[in-house]
């Protein structure tokens, strides 16, 4: 449990610095899409951390951005402009509006979610949730938690 505080902990933190702002246009780029389902609220705001392998060993995100739930819309991110390699996906959903994730009792009072992992249970690992992108690419992540 405390590991997964830890864990959930440094991804809210991480989010608090300004949103990055994609480079542009590359050759040999790939586009990801992320959907997610399992919403506890149609309120508040998503904020989505994408991790490559070298964002990984510093405990950063190589892109974030965040994006409104609203009453009737499925929310979708998309990174674009990408090079082949591999990529997790962090995110949380922020119900009050705090710009933070939020806790109870060392655990998230929040939903959260990894790619890769329906149904998380201990501190993210970039090795169970990587996926390889050499190609475009769609995934949805189930939140978990509230």
């Amino acid at each position: 449990m405390k590991t997964l505080f830890i864990a959930t902990a440094l991804l809210a933190a991480s989010f608090a610095t300004a949103l990055s702002v994609p480079p542009a246009d590359e050759p040999n780029a790939h586009t990801l899409t992320v959907g997610f389902t399992n919403l506890s609220q149609r309120s508040g705001a998503l904020y989505v951390g994408l991790i490559n392998e070298e964002s990984a060993t510093s405990g950063g995100f190589f892109r974030k951005t965040r994006v409104m739930v609203t009453a009737t819309d499925e929310p979708k991110v998309t990174f674009s402009n990408l090079p082949a390699g591999r990529y997790a996906v962090q995110v949380f959903q922020d119900l009050n509006n705090n710009m933070k994730l939020d806790y109870a009792n060392e655990m998230p009072a929040e939903p959260f979610g990894f790619s890769n992992v329906t149904s998380p249970t201990g501190p993210f690992s970039f090795q169970q949730s990587a996926v390889a992108l050499d190609a475009p690419k769609n995934l949805v992540i189930t939140l978990t938690g509230n």
